[in-house]
Order: C-alpha cells, then structure tokens, then sequence
C-alpha cells in the first residue's frame, strides 16, 4: 500500500487550451468548411499539486481488495480556477477471487471494478467550449489463468470494461466536445510463451 502527495511550481509551462480573444471570449475560426473552436499554446506560471494512493488488502489470499485514487490541482499562480484539462478526482475498487483449479492452471483470477469519475467542477466554464461532462461510473471485469501445457504456457484472459454500456464523456479528451467515449468493450487475450 502507498500514498503519495506532490507539489510543484512550473515556471513557463506550455499551456494547452481554448485560445481567447483579448476581450476574453473564446476564438472560433470561420472558414468556408465551418466553425472551428482555436486552440492555442500559451507559456504560464503554474502550480500542481495532488494525492494519489493504492490499498491492497490480501495480495495473496483467496479474496483480495484494491482500492486506488487521485486528485490533482493545477493553476495559473495568482488564479483560483483549474486550468482546463486539469484531470477530475476518481477513485476505483477492484475486488479479486484467486481460484484453485487444479495442477495444470496457475494464477487463476476473477474480478470485478468499479471506477467513479467526478465532475470537473473547479475549472471556469467559460474559458472552455463546452462544459465540463457530467461524472461518471464505469463497472468492469475480468477472468485470467494460466494452462500450463507439456511444453509451453498459454496465458488466457477475457477482459470487460465499461461492461453496462454507460454513456459517458472523458474531460480530458478532446474528442468530448464531439462525442460520447466507446461503450462495452470485451477483449479475448491469448499468449503463448516461445
């Protein structure tokens, strides 16, 4: 288990984000093709700042438990709003069954998780061309194992995220402005050590 907390200041750092007018307002391009939002590139002083943590209960035991998160701040010095693109606070819990299923399988795994995303609520939505997306929670699962053959290992697994098909939106993708991240995806993993 850890938990660590970071501070910094940047001097200078690149700051990519909504490009604005002198008045303020946010810079579209009008073009024959249509109405583009700017973004643009702009040298600040800023500040970071966060936590993060991992608690694992029972690494090695029949049932164990994972717990991670994050938070993380970042600003123009002298301001008291986030600067946009600053990740939102998320938390995930994963709950793993180790099973025993006979000599020929090894580090037979079955999990499931849960991932909570909050609002970016600290940003200024008037510096940003859409406001930011609502939170989110996503479930997922797993089954991993190991079939120990004569001569070789064949890892398989079957992977499930967002496995309820929740509509969401990443506030750190640009493609949220356009659309809605990918729905339940399921993946069949098969390798073989040579």
């Amino acid at each position: 288990s850890e938990v660590s907390a970071f501070v910094s200041r940047i001097n200078n750092y690149i700051n990519f984000a909504p490009a604005l007018k002198s008045d303020g307002s946010l810079h579209y391009d009008v073009t024959i093709q249509g109405t583009w939002p700017r973004y643009g590139f702009q040298p600040i002083n800023a500040s970071t700042y966060g936590l993060d943590g991992l608690l694992e209960f029972g690494p090695n035991a029949p049932v164990g438990f994972v717990l991670n998160g994050a938070t993380v701040r970042t600003q123009k010095l002298g301001a008291s709003d986030q600067l946009v693109g600053t990740p939102p606070d998320s938390i995930q819990a994963e709950c793993i069954g180790r099973l025993l299923l006979g000599p020929r399988f090894e580090g037979t795994e079955v999990a499931i998780s849960g991932q909570q995303v909050r609002q970016q609520h600290l940003s200024n939505p008037v510096a940003d061309f859409a406001p930011p997306p609502e939170g989110y929670f996503l479930l997922g699962a797993r089954v991993e194992t190991q079939l120990i053959l004569r001569r070789q290992t064949l890892r398989l697994g079957l992977n499930g995220h967002n496995i309820l098909n929740t509509q969401y939106r990443e506030y750190t993708s640009l493609l949220r402005y356009y659309a809605d991240m990918p729905g339940r995806n399921l993946q069949l993993r098969v390798g073989v050590d040579f």
